[in-house]
């Protein structure tokens, strides 16, 4: 009796997982709309290219969500929830990411410019040719995060934690790395704070 009692309690909640996985059409409506929709359920939903300027999205639901080629400048996604979302080529200049989850998103060729993005959790998250000049990435969480080519001059990384990130040819020139956490990081064609050249055997730190 009990172990039918499991499976009919593990069947139930299989059969509850396609409504959670799903983006609440109602909500979507309201976004479009209105440009507001703090706290909406928008998983997978499909936002490619939409124009998104100044929207309201905080702590927002946008997990695995298409929001390449999207325009969110200015946009407030303060503690949205971003995993897996398709972000790449999207605009996110001076917009609102602080202490968003973004794990294993794809942000590669987005624009994150002089964006708030204080305590952001990137884990594993693909920043590759980012334009992040500027941003306030003040005790993000960037450990294992691919940053191939990405551009974070005069950038704001105080405390941030860079375990493990992969950072050749990434632009930090100019940038705030005091109390960074760089134990692993691969640095090896970086352009270091100071403008010179991070060279080969440049792993958790840079060899000029």
């Amino acid at each position: 009796m009990i172990r039918l009692f499991l499976l009919l309690l593990c069947f139930s909640h299989f059969l509850a997982i396609p409504t959670l996985l799903a983006f609440d059409a109602k909500d979507l409506s309201r976004l479009l709309k209105t440009g507001s929709c703090d706290r909406c359920n928008l998983i997978y939903a499909e936002l490619e290219g939409s124009d998104l300027r100044k929207v309201q999205l905080k702590k927002a639901m946008l997990s695995e969500a298409n929001l390449r080629w999207a325009n969110l400048a200015h946009a407030n996604l303060q503690g949205a929830v971003l995993d897996g979302a398709d972000l790449r080529s999207a605009n996110l200049s001076s917009a609102n990411l602080s202490k968003a989850f973004i794990k294993k998103t794809d942000l590669s060729r987005s624009n994150m410019q002089l964006s708030d993005m204080e305590g952001i959790y990137a884990v594993d998250a693909n920043l590759s040719w980012s334009n992040l000049n500027e941003a306030d990435l003040r005790s993000a969480d960037l450990s294992g995060a691919i940053l191939l080519g990405a551009t974070l001059r005069n950038s704001n990384l105080y405390g941030a934690n860079l375990k493990g990130a992969y950072l050749e040819k990434v632009d930090l020139s100019g940038a705030d790395l005091r109390k960074a956490h760089l134990d692993g990081a691969y640095l090896v064609g970086a352009i270091w704070t100071d403008g010179r050249l991070c060279k080969e055997k440049s792993i958790g730190r840079c060899v000029h």
